[in-house]
């Protein structure tokens, strides 16, 4: 009974240990991806031609302010 009671604290040193130094997993997406993607397909309208240039400087302006 007395190994029990002297593994518990053991156990929660380790589980602690583990939580606090392992890789975080991204479960939530950054901010920043969204925006970098919309940005790539603002830059590849505008390569295409399907964008003027004022439309492409307005719609990367809206994007720079969200």
């Amino acid at each position: 009974m007395d190994a029990l009671i002297g593994l518990v604290p053991l156990l929660l040193a380790f589980a602690l240990f583990k939580y606090l130094f392992s890789n975080p997993k991204p479960d939530m997406p950054s901010k920043e991806a969204p925006r970098r993607a919309a940005l790539d397909i603002l830059d590849e309208a505008y390569a295409r031609g399907d964008l003027t240039r004022e439309a492409y400087l307005q719609k990367c302006a809206d994007l720079s302010t969200k």
